[in-house]
């Protein structure tokens, strides 16, 4: 049927679908060649009918994922109609067919034809069918010429044609449209060849047959096969198209012996077509090969598809819409050179892909998709994959994650990844897979990795050469390993070797001190090394570098380089200076990745086969440098350990991403390297190696809690040391650089020794520092994680080493069931079956039979965590292993020589958690011998508990049994480590193995080490509680306390740390809120109305800290559990300080402070008991204790409830007698008695409060909170109920330390005019107090009289409203207090005037509104502390502290609507800190004003938005902090001119600055500029005519010039500076001239990884500059001027690894001074 040697023509009857149905089944008519039957008559009935629409109804298929989704072929049908033109057919009836062919044309106005004669399929003559038909010879054959001179044609009739010459199409049309039947078209290896692509859409056209075409969507094909049966394509070239051949709605099609090259798209796209074979083809230089989708029996064979690379594309893909079978074979292809996947079937079922080799198959440039040889995607169910070779593949071999997928034979060679992963990784499991007779070899990773998979079995499979564990199994269940044969690579990184940079030559190399063996890696520009190991996916060895440029590479000791990533892949290059690099397999494919830190401070890691480049592992932009990679964490996950750029050190947790804070100890040292090593384990904890800070640095350990053991006594370089096996022996030691350079190693407690090489010493540049390999374990056979149901049997194991010690993490594998039977294992080898961290596998249904060979026969690898070397016994630091002995049925326990310290263990190792507080549980007696002994249990996060015994002498014997929820453990003295305490303790801990709950303690012996009994503690009982930890600032478990109570289990103690918590928090498990005393949970900002709320039948528990600013402070209504409070401070709150109304459970309230607020406990109609003791309820509007129809047990002692507005403790109809006995009320008195239902009263209703105190119990209220003070006068406008009526008479009347309490009221001015206070006492308002001025009042409302001697007064609550000055302390001595009090002076008033006053003062929780000024201290010579307050609608300064010469600290304060400047300090002579202060609507006078000022300032985290200037320091000669802060749409945030102090600016962000971020010209200080961000500014930095030395690092200036400035914009300017400038790690983007300006400058200039970008002038412009300049890895991109212009300089110019390129003007001009060059590169430049 595919012979084209005879045509058969043939006659359509009148009837076209009638009758051409009738012919293909064989009926009436004359019979065309071609399969018969309903599909191609059901098809030509969808053409005759108009019925041109996708089958599926939606919409026509493109032939490629133009939109990205990975969905190739779908397009919805609201998209152009140009798109549906693949579902036209072509009805040609009652004609008789020739041999015409006329070109397309387009369609003319008025939709007539233009076509010129007739075309293919015209007729011939009128009237009915033709008479005749016949066969033709196939010499016969139609020629096509010149396809209508490029225009194209279409075949609408059946026949032989042929190409007789090349030809190139002059429109986007196709060349060759086939829309007739049996049609055959040779090419006689003549070519189709796209011409230029239009620019415009294609519009529609219409064929000679009249059908409308629209275009092939956006894509060119040469041959279009549409709607047409029996066409066979052979023998043709296809150049240049974006598709070669199409087909659509088409059958019975070949596509044989053609040539496909340089498309932009599919070669051979197969859509909607069912027949089709596509053979012997030849495609190359192609974006995909063939692409099958929707198409049904389907051959693919003999087919060579060469370079075929586009993202998301394969060499063959397969795909179905309708997820059908669709009878797809793939085979015998060849695939070379394809990517990033050689051959994918989705969404389709039934493929055979079967005998193909696919080979050197890679990824994309810059593309996602993940690279494998072969793929089975999903849905692509019972695809058979046979005997297929697999070579050289970026990524995986075989790639299975389709149901019921069957591999047999074949072979997967060289890949970068795993040979074969089975299931997606991503929690759908792929089940019912089969791996048989299949060879891998040479994976980086495993042979087959099993994962989210279930019933997998793997039979008769080899496996050899893989750098992890051969077979690899995760979250699976059922899985077979049978008849197979395992051999993982036996390759490691020598142990001894040294990397470091020779500072006498500049070249990268390494020691092996042993031997003198030095490795020279030809690399000259290493500034930043790390571990050397296997990371390029071959057997040599690698060391990764970061160059001078900022690329960052790995080499090996040929000199073959890799680079891993570019300097301009990640916008900022890797960072090129004092850092490190770190080697782990962070993602677990078997790749180690290199973990760098970017010149932005954000962590990234890469390995060879990473695909879409770098990750990122940690968004915290405040990485400096990366000390290495460890289980820190204790969650036996690789951690990535870093120092921060403020030298924190810092871990980012390898298993849930967590950033954790490790030490605030940042005493080592650093200069242009950081004195800090690779953690290993030592005694069973990690340290570091490090270099002390200081003037004399020392090598040192550390260990991460402030131990820090000295190793040398003399002074070593400040720069990163290394640990290292220098004997191969598993036993660390430590190399470092000595002050001289030297290479030295040394042991803890040994010698020192000198690396030399022969009789010369190593010479070490201390800027880059040294690197050590990282220990890698021997890869297990098999390596299971979170498995259920494996077997293992007849085994053949070669290659199966012990291990050394690593850290890699292991798993979770609870529920194993393990099954191995007949394993032979190769002499002297172990087994290492590797469950990740399972010891005790006989618990866990481990059956091991027959086995032979190696003895013992199974490895079990465990965490190399403190817990395992107490509970092994065996040390860890020469590498021990835990084995089973499957004849005796025990596990042994071997140290590094391989003998037996104990036969019957059989253990479980739980995880070892760190920095958990233990709990008391009891202590031993202390006798006049022995030692005394306490006891503990502790548990974090309900993994595994710690028993902990603390001893003040050293123990020699001990013996401790525990029990409770697991069975008894027995702890010896050997299962415990010793560890010294700081305070001269000794500790001694060893893990349980069952999680929290009720345990037993019995320490039934223990001596000293002289051999004294110690006493014992017995039957001690305590809650092993699970812990966590919360900080806002991080470095804990969690930032939130609810997210804490909700991913912590029920009993859990979450510890709190200090700071505001703005959150409400929800309990609905036990749970224990422990608060530090500064913790504050604040409702300021949230729309919560309850801090903290109990629901249901939870326990809680609330101990310390602040709940303050919620309508209810804590909140338990209706509830049935049983709440305790203790320590704990709730302060203003609208409603409720506790509310637990109606709840049935039991509440202690105890040593609680209550205050401002209406009701301080409300529990009407509860049922449970309550306690409340020690407690102080103050300042409450209505109730203190509300306890009406309470039904429980009460008890009120020992408490104080003071200032309520009407009751103290209301029982009205309480069914118990609630005991409110010893108690102080109110003022002292006896309190009074009245009957249920009185609305004022000490005591009503049910209530026995017989007994009272008269001073505030001494333990009464939280810990921390203000002190309670009961009043010594009262002040109460209502007439007789206080000690006076009005203020003043109080005030007269008092003595020093007496508090006057003014009850609630309006106090004006008619009665109580210009307060005078003489005393010290404390003038306390209650709530709803007011001070108003009326018509006749004075100018102050409070004056502290400055006649009187000294005095310390204190203000206390209140509202000032109307005066001029609402508190008058002009020129006054003494310290003073205002805290909690509002004042809103006159329209043109002061809200404190403390001119020319010589006292302290400290204002808190104040509110200043509306008048001239909030706080005006001219003058002043006392310190002021400002925080937590609100300076708010001031028409001038907020704050005017002009010519003062006190100290100030402005902290947590906000600033809105400003007249004038926020803070006016002009003149003043004191020191200033001013923190986290908000700045809203301000003037256009600065935010702090210090003109003129003397003191030094610090200013953190100070943030404003549309401001003229944010620091206005002109002439002060102070020294400057400025860091954290934010400004934007500002004029100068930054004006520092005429300054003489030293500056130091760190991580300001300034954007859309009218003039310069920073302005410093005609300053003479020192500068230091780190992390500053200026974006559309006019200058960057303006240090023009400055005299000081100027040091700016990590800056970025983006858009330097605006249309609004009349300044010229420039990123750095400093013309005529004459101090020296270094610039480092700098990027410059488009500015309106130079990007740095330092024209007649006189200082040294060094620029050091600078790169600058988009100049309309110059780059670095130093006209008839003096000093000399150094550039070092700068780059000049684009610029309208001259790259470097130094015309006229008279200094000296060395240029290292610098490129100019694409300049207007010359690339670099200079022609005085001494010009060296190196490694320089201009290019495109203007001139010459």
């Amino acid at each position: 049927m595919w012979d084209c040697s005879i045509v058969q023509h043939r006659t359509v009857g009148p009837h076209a679908a009638d009758a051409h149905s009738t012919a293909r089944t064989g009926g009436a008519g004359q019979t065309t060649t071609g399969v018969p039957g309903l599909r191609a008559a059901a098809r030509l009935s969808r053409r005759a009918t108009g019925d041109h629409t996708d089958p599926r109804s939606a919409g026509w298929l493109p032939v490629s994922d133009r939109d990205g989704d990975s969905s190739r072929g779908r397009r919805s049908t609201d998209e152009t109609a140009a798109s549906r033109r693949r579902g036209l057919v072509v009805l040609v009836a009652w004609l008789t067919v020739t041999a015409t062919i006329t070109p397309f044309v387009a369609v003319p106005a008025g939709g007539e034809s233009a076509f010129a004669g007739g075309g293919l399929g015209s007729e011939t003559h009128a009237g009915g069918p033709a008479a005749s038909a016949g066969a033709t010879a196939a010499t016969e054959c139609t020629p096509l010429g010149t396809l209508g001179d490029g225009n194209g044609v279409e075949i609408s009739s059946s026949g032989c044609y042929e190409l007789t010459q090349n030809v190139t199409s002059t429109n986007d049309d196709p060349l060759i449209w086939v829309t007739a039947d049996d049609v055959r078209l040779r090419g006689n290896g003549f070519a189709l060849i796209a011409g230029e692509k239009s620019e415009t859409t294609p519009t529609a056209t219409t064929t000679p047959s009249g059908l409308s075409v629209d275009p092939l969507g956006e894509d060119r094909v040469g041959i279009y096969v549409d709607g047409a049966t029996d066409v066979s394509v052979s023998n043709v070239v296809v150049e240049q198209y974006d598709v070669g051949v199409h087909t659509s709605l088409a059958s019975d099609v070949r596509v044989s012996e053609t040539t496909v090259r340089q498309t932009t798209d599919s070669a051979i796209s197969v859509t909607d077509t069912d027949g089709v074979l596509v053979t012997d083809n030849e495609l190359t230089s192609v974006a995909g090969g063939v692409d099958v989708l929707d198409s049904t029996d389907v051959l693919v064979a003999d087919n060579s598809i060469t370079e075929s690379l586009r993202e998301s594309v394969a060499g063959i893909r397969v795909e179905s819409l309708s997820f059908a079978e669709k009878n797809v074979t793939i085979t015998d292809n060849h695939l070379n050179g394809v990517g990033p996947t050689g051959i994918a079937v989705f969404e389709t079922g039934s493929v055979v892909v079967r005998g193909n080799v696919v080979e050197n198959v890679t990824g994309h440039t810059g593309g996602s998709t993940p690279v494998a040889g072969i793929r089975a995607g999903s849905n692509a169910e019972n695809t058979t994959v046979v005997n297929n070779t697999v070579e050289n593949v970026s990524g995986v071999g075989l790639d299975i994650s389709a149901a019921a997928t069957t591999v047999d034979g074949g072979t997967v060679d060289q890949t970068a990844s795993h040979g074969v992963v089975i299931g997606t990784g991503a929690g759908s499991p792929a089940v019912g897979e089969v791996v048989r007779n299949l060879t891998v070899r040479a994976a980086n990773g495993s042979g087959v990795f099993v994962r989210d998979s279930a019933n997998v079995s793997l039979e008769n499979v080899t496996v050899r050469d893989t750098t992890t564990a051969p077979i690899t199994s995760r979250r699976s269940s059922i899985v077979t390993v049978s008849n197979s044969s395992l051999t993982p690579i036996t390759r490691a990184v020598p142990p001894e070797l040294l990397v470091y940079v020779d500072s006498s030559d500049g070249q990268l190399k390494s020691v092996t001190p042993r031997t003198e063996a030095v490795t020279d890696y030809d690399v000259t520009d290493a500034a930043v090394i790390g571990p050397p190991a296997f990371l390029d996916g071959d057997d040599a060895v690698e060391v990764p570098y970061v160059d001078d440029d900022g690329n960052l590479g790995v080499v090996d000791a040929s000199g073959q380089t890799t680079t891993f990533v570019g300097a301009n892949d990640l916008g900022t290059s890797p960072r090129t200076g004092k850092s490190k690099l770190a080697v782990t397999d962070w993602d677990g494919d078997g790749n180690p990745d290199v973990v760098f830190a970017n010149g932005n401070g954000v962590l990234y890691r890469v390995d060879s086969d990473e695909t879409g480049g770098p990750k990122s592992i940690s968004t915290d932009k405040d990485v400096q440098f990366v000390v290495g990679a460890f289980d820190v964490t204790g969650d036996n996950e690789r951690d990535v350990v870093y120092i921060t750029t403020s030298s924190g050190l810092r871990a980012v947790d390898g298993e849930t991403g967590t950033d954790t804070e490790l030490s605030t100890d940042t005493t080592w040292g650093a200069n242009d390297q950081i004195g800090f090593g690779e953690p290993t384990l030592r005694n069973g904890t990690f340290v570091s190696p490090r270099v002390s800070g200081g003037e004399e640095p020392q090598l040192q350990l550390f260990d991460g809690e402030g131990t820090v053991e000295q190793i040398s006594d003399f002074d070593v370089a400040k720069t990163a040391p290394t640990a290292v096996d220098l004997d191969g022996d598993g036993r660390a030691a430590y190399a470092f650089v000595t002050e001289d350079g030297n290479l030295v190693t040394t042991r803890p407690n040994d010698s020192f020794r000198t690396v030399t090489v022969g009789e010369t010493e190593i010479e070490v540049d201390d800027d880059v520092g040294l690197a050590s390999p990282v220990t890698v374990r021997t890869p297990a056979v098999v390596s299971v994680r979170d498995t259920g149901n494996l077997t293992v049997e007849n085994l053949t194991v070669g290659n199966a080493g012990t291990t050394s010690p690593s850290g890699e993490p292991p798993g979770d594998v609870a529920n194993l069931s393990f099954t191995a039977r007949n394993v032979s294992v190769a002499a002297a080898a172990t087994l290492p079956l590797d469950p990740d961290g399972a010891a005790n596998l006989t618990d866990s249904g481990l059956d091991v039979r027959n086995t032979t060979g190696g003895d013992p026969v199974f490895e079990a690898r465990f965490a190399y965590t403190q817990a395992d070397v107490t509970e092994t016994g065996f040390d860890e630091s020469t590498g021990g292993v835990g084995q089973y002995d499957g004849d005796t049925d025990t596990w042994v326990f071997l140290d590094s020589t391989q003998q037996a310290i104990d036969d019957e263990i059989g253990v479980t190792v739980p995880h070892n958690r760190r920095g958990v507080v233990a709990p008391f549980v009891g202590a031993t007696e202390p006798d006049e011998t022995g030692p005394t002994v306490s006891v503990a249990v502790v548990d974090e996060l309900g993994s595994a508990a710690t028993v902990n015994v603390t001893s003040d002498e050293p123990l020699a014997a001990l013996e401790v049994n525990v029990d409770g929820p697991g069975p008894l453990e027995a702890r010896e003295r050997e299962a415990f480590e010793e560890v010294r305490l700081p305070n001269g303790e000794y500790s001694y801990r060893t893990p349980l193995s069952f999680p929290a709950g009720a345990v037993t303690v019995e320490l039934t012996t223990a001596t000293d080490a002289a051999g004294n009994a110690a006493g014992a503690v017995s039957n001690e009982t305590a809650t092993v509680t699970a812990m966590a930890t919360v900080d806002d600032s991080g470095g804990a478990d969690f930032t939130s306390i609810q997210t804490a109570v909700e991913q912590t289990p029920p009993g859990s103690v979450i510890a709190v740390a200090n700071g505001t918590y703005e959150e409400s928090v929800t309990v609905a498990q036990n749970t224990t809120l422990s608060l530090a005393s500064n913790a504050v949970l604040s409702g300021a900002t949230t729309a919560e109305s309850v801090g903290i709320e109990v629901v249901g039948d939870a326990n809680l528990t609330v101990d310390g800290g602040t709940v303050r600013e919620f309508a209810v402070g804590v909140a338990g209504n209706g509830t049935t559990g049983n709440v305790t409070l203790r320590n704990l401070t709730v302060r203003d709150t609208a409603s409720h300080g506790v509310n637990a109304s109606q709840s049935d459970g039991n509440w202690i309230v105890t040593n609680v402070t209550l205050r401002a607020t209406a009701t301080g406990i409300t529990a009407v109609a509860s049922t449970g008991d309550w306690t409340i003791r020690d407690t102080v309820v103050d300042d409450v509007t209505t109730t203190a204790v509300n306890a009406t129809a309470a039904a429980g047990t009460w008890s009120v002692n020992g408490s104080a409830l003071l200032g309520y507005g009407s009751v103290g403790l209301n029982a009205t109809d309480a069914t118990q007698t609630v005991d409110a006995t010893d108690n102080l009320w109110n003022d002292g008195n006896p309190p009074t008695v009245s009957s249920n239902g009185s609305a004022t009263g000490d005591c009503v209703g049910n209530v026995d409060c017989a007994s009272h105190l008269t001073s505030v119990p001494s333990d009464a209220g939280a810990a921390g909170a203000d002190p309670v003070k009961l009043p010594d006068i009262v002040v109460d406008p209502a007439a007789g109920v206080g000690d006076y009526d009005t203020i003043q008479e109080a005030l007269n009347n008092a003595t020093d330390g007496d508090r006057v309490e003014v009850r609630p009221g309006t106090y004006d001015s008619s009665v109580d005019d210009e307060i005078d206070v003489f005393d010290n006492v404390t003038l306390a308002f209650d709530v709803g107090v007011t001070l108003e001025n009326n018509d006749g009042g004075g100018p102050a409302a409070i004056i502290l009289n400055e006649d009187s001697d000294p005095i310390a007064a204190t203000i206390v609550g209140g509202t000032i409203t109307g005066y001029e000055v609402g508190i008058d302390a002009t020129g006054v001595d003494g310290n003073w207090t205002v805290r909690e009090t509002t004042i809103e002076p006159g329209e043109s008033g002061i809200a404190v005037d403390t001119a020319d006053s010589t006292g302290n003062w400290t204002v808190e929780n104040v509110v200043t509104d509306g008048g001239t000024h909030g706080i005006v201290t001219t003058g002043a010579t006392g310190d002021w502390t400002v925080r937590e307050t609100e300076l708010r609608n001031h028409v001038e300064s907020a704050v005017v502290t002009a010519e003062s010469s006190g100290n100030w600290i402005l902290r947590d304060t906000v600033v809105d609507s400003l007249g004038a400047d926020g803070v006016n300090a002009t003149d003043s002579t004191g020191n200033w800190t001013v923190e986290s202060v908000n700045v809203t609507d301000a003037s256009t006078d600065p935010v702090v004003n210090a003109t003129a000022s003397t003191g030094n300032w610090t200013v953190t985290a100070l943030h404003t938005n549309d401001t003229e200037t944010v620091v206005d320091a002109t002439n002060a000669t102070g020294d400057w902090l400025l860091r954290d802060t934010t400004v934007r749409n500002a004029t100068a945030p930054v004006t520092a001119i005429g300054t003489n102090g030293s500056w130091t600016i760190e991580n300001v962000t300034a954007t859309d600055v009218l003039f310069a971020a920073v302005n410093a010209s005609t300053s003479t200080g020192d500068w230091t500029v780190g992390n500053l961000t200026a974006e559309n500014v006019t200058r960057g930095l303006d240090a023009t005519n400055a005299t000081g030395n100027w040091t700016v690092r990590d800056t970025r200036v983006t858009d330097a010039g605006t249309e609004q400035s009349t300044t010229e914009g420039v990123a750095i300017a400093a013309d005529n500076a004459t101090g020296a400038v270094t610039l480092d790690n700098l990027r410059i983007v488009d500015t309106q001239t130079d990007a740095i300006g330092a024209d007649d400058s006189t200082g040294n200039w060094s620029l050091q990884n600078v790169s600058i970008e988009d100049v309309q002038n110059d780059g670095t412009a130093a006209d008839d500059a003096a000093g000399n300049w150094t550039l070092q890895n700068v780059s000049v991109n684009g610029t309208e001027g001259k790259g470097i212009y130094a015309d006229d300089s008279t200094g000296n110019w060395t240029l290292q690894q610098v490129s100019v390129n694409d300049t207007g003007e010359e690339g670099i001009e200079g022609d005085d001074g001494n010009w060296t060059l190196q490694n320089v590169s201009v290019n495109d430049t203007g001139e010459e």
